[in-house]
């Protein structure tokens, strides 16, 4: 050996010796260690020249299937392309395990035979930074996954690419199953939704109800840049508000009805007073004429008369509709008597179907009696050729928010069905506002006097 092939020699020794990874070479035949630089030893916890001549298994933290899948990974990797790499669990002398990043190759030694040298880079604190990032993660979309609302991101292109939240229950998807598909698509029908996330597209922060199946939303969407230029991805979160719109909205009945109910109250008053003068004034007239002519036409104005009381005191209940005379008692047959004296002489007939274990219950007669006679009779105006009207009761148990208005508890739910041609989608939210119709001799308080 030469000065210059010595000096070679030693540089190449003092740089294995120096190196920050450590050095492993064992022999491929029989996986004995035949050296190991000192950065090795050190991150294994042995002294010098300690691991020499020993087999490579005893530094592998793997339990034996998975030390011999690796193994069979890093044969065939190196038969394909002459390296592998990749994270091994090792363990050290003193029995603690630790993760180091290993880069792996063979040459041909003259005195060994064929030789496998790894790179050992200790990346314990990486891989620890890595599973506790994964586990932050998973908490996190955990607690997404099961909070009710949604949460969705949609790409620069309308794609989305994540949909998670309880909140997908209210609309009958399961969670990501949107996923890949285009939000225009999805929602194509709901032009509140894709135009707000059109503008979102444009970098601009967007906030929007939308309404699907029933349901509404609060959209939180904020825009994302997927590079530094082009149109964005966005974040959003849906929040389900259908109960606070729904508690508003009953809110805003009752106000409504309260004002109506006050002015129709000294409305009626006064009115009733004018119409208890205008017939005693008829009612006399009758008695003093004898000309038929005279008497038909005062009879008319007696009738005419008598319908207007009749809407004196729709206006009047509809005023002090607020102060129940309630009692414990059953609903049945007093109910199906008031529904069945409501179309005496129509041609309209009624089924009824209540339950034998039908509860007791605490109500005022007269106002439930009003409410029924006025859903029957809306329900026969709504048959002019005839038909049958269904009236059903049941039992049910309201939980804790299940009802805009209603607190939790027991009670009687009376349904009433007519074979009618229906209402208009269109007019639905309007059917309980006092003096509202579409009928000809209608004065729009029954619906509302219900209500």
């Amino acid at each position: 050996m030469n000065a210059e092939t010595q000096d070679t020699f030693r540089l190449q020794r003092e740089i294995l010796q120096n190196m920050a990874e450590g050095v492993l070479l064992t022999r491929v035949l029989d996986g004995a260690i035949v050296f190991t630089n000192p950065r090795f030893e050190t991150m294994f916890g042995y002294h010098e020249g300690e691991l020499i001549g020993k087999n490579a298994s005893i530094l592998n933290a793997l339990g034996d299937k998975a030390s011999e899948a690796l193994s069979s990974e890093i044969k065939n990797s190196l038969k394909q392309t002459g390296v592998w790499q990749g994270n091994v669990h090792n363990v050290k002398k003193d029995g603690s395990t630790f993760w180091c990043h290993a880069k792996c190759s063979t040459f041909d030694h003259s005195e060994y035979g064929k030789v496998l040298i790894a790179l050992h880079e200790d990346i314990t604190e990486r891989k620890q930074a890595e599973i506790d990032l994964k586990k932050s993660e998973a908490l996190i979309r955990t607690a997404i996954e099961n909070l009710p609302l949604i949460f969705y991101m949609v790409d620069s292109e309308g794609t989305f690419r994540l949909s998670i939240g309880a909140g997908l229950k209210g609309l009958g998807l399961q969670q990501n199953q949107v996923v890949g598909q285009s939000v225009f698509d999805v929602y194509k029908d709901y032009p509140e939704i894709t135009n707000s996330i059109r503008r979102a597209h444009t970098g601009e922060k967007v906030n929007f109800e939308s309404h699907v199946a029933g349901l509404s939303y609060l959209n939180i969407c904020v825009p994302f840049s997927e590079m530094s230029e082009g149109p964005c991805g966005i974040v959003a979160v849906a929040l389900d508000i259908t109960e606070r719109r729904n508690a508003e909205e009953a809110l805003r009945n009752m106000q409504k009805l309260e004002s109506l109910g006050l002015l129709a109250g000294g409305i009626a008053h006064d009115f009733n007073n004018l119409m208890g003068g205008i017939f005693g004034y008829i009612d006399m007239a009758s008695e003093e004429t004898k000309e038929n002519n005279v008497t038909s036409y005062l009879s008319k104005a007696m009738n005419t008369i008598d319908r207007a009381r009749a809407l004196t005191r729709q206006l009047l209940t509809f005023a002090k509709g607020g102060g129940p005379v309630q009692q414990i008692g059953n609903l049945f047959p007093f109910v199906q008597e008031t529904a069945t004296f409501a179309l005496s002489g129509a041609n309209v007939s009624c089924h009824f179907e209540v339950p034998q274990d039908l509860w007791a219950c605490n109500f005022d007669k007269n106002q439930i009696g009003q409410v029924i006679d006025n859903l029957i009779i809306n329900a026969q105006q709504a048959m002019p050729v005839g038909g049958t009207i269904e009236l059903s009761a049941r039992n049910i148990t309201l939980a804790e928010k299940e009802h805009p208005i209603l607190s939790k508890g027991n009670y009687i739910k009376i349904s009433v069905k007519d074979c009618g041609i229906g209402i208009p989608k269109e007019l639905i939210a309007k059917i309980f506002d006092p003096f509202f119709t579409t009928k000809a001799t209608g004065h729009g308080l029954g619906l509302a006097t219900c209500y």
